[in-house]
């Protein structure tokens, strides 16, 4: 990256020939982080006896184990981009004597700030601190962008996609229920050769007036069906969790089957969120 001298008047024979400069190896980028970031920590520190300034170790642990390992993938062996880095975890006291555990946190938090990345650590940690999974942290986030009609929808979509259309009556209407309560358990029909869970088996194609009959009788309310519902069918379209057929849009004059593109661990908390028992229609 320099402007030729011809540009500035001279000759362009006067131009020096262009030279490759190949990019560090690990061990030369170890070498010159060690290098200049003690640099900068003496520069830095104040002249007082009782500043301890980290040692030797824990600067080659710093540019080895942390800079290394936890930052270069994502920055490459850009000096400029882990000296940053390298500098801001020098300007916390606690972070060298800390973990590596901990080092790794920090690193990672500031490659997303270098990287420009929002901050998704308040996602993955409880009530009480901890850290959890990505995937429980997922299906928060994911929870968070839907509506209370959007996760009623995608419960039923799930529930349209992995229970016998012949086994509806049974599980949603009154007159089944009841005699669900009476008998202990459901009849199965359709897939009585099928022992295996509703919720282990493959979504099916599903219609979807049987998905909208399934959330009316889920809301037990009346007018819960119309223009803004099917809004919200197509908000779920669009974030991908659940697909038409064809990926066509939604027509009034034919019946449109659609898949529910949504994980078991996602319909769980919408279920519970809205006080419906998911294994009463999946394990019955």
């Amino acid at each position: 990256g320099r402007l030729p001298l011809s540009l500035a008047g001279a000759a362009p024979w006067r131009d020096p020939p262009q030279v490759a400069f190949p990019s560090y190896t690990p061990a030369e980028a170890e070498a010159l982080l060690f290098r200049a970031l003690g640099s900068a920590v003496l520069s830095n520190s104040p002249a007082e006896d009782a500043v301890i300034l980290p040692s030797k170790e824990d600067l080659r642990s710093l540019c080895s184990s942390g800079l290394l390992k936890f930052a270069a993938p994502f920055v490459g062996f850009n000096l400029h981009e882990l000296l940053w880095i390298g500098k801001e975890v020098l300007s916390e006291p606690t972070a060298l004597g800390a973990s590596m555990a901990t080092l790794q946190r920090r690193i990672e938090e500031l490659v997303q700030q270098r990287l420009g990345l929002c901050d998704m650590s308040g996602l993955l940690q409880d009530k009480s601190s901890t850290i959890v999974d990505t995937g429980i942290a997922t299906v928060r986030a994911t929870l968070e962008g839907l509506t209370k009609v959007e996760k009623r929808l995608l419960v039923s979509t799930y529930l349209a996609a992995h229970i016998d259309k012949d086994d509806d009556m049974q599980l949603f209407m009154p007159e089944g229920r009841r005699r669900q309560r009476r008998k202990g358990s459901v009849v199965k029909h359709g897939r009585s050769k099928d022992d295996t869970a509703p919720f282990l088996r493959p979504p099916q194609l599903v219609p979807l007036t049987r998905v909208l009959a399934i959330f009316h009788r889920l809301g037990q309310q009346s007018q819960l069906l119309g223009a803004p519902v099917l809004e919200q069918v197509m908000g779920l379209r669009e974030v991908g969790l659940l697909r038409f057929v064809g990926d066509r849009v939604v027509s009034a004059d034919r019946d449109q089957k659609v898949i529910c593109r949504a994980e078991l661990p996602l319909v769980k908390a919408c279920a519970a969120e809205l006080n419906i028992d998911l294994a009463e229609y999946l394990c019955s």
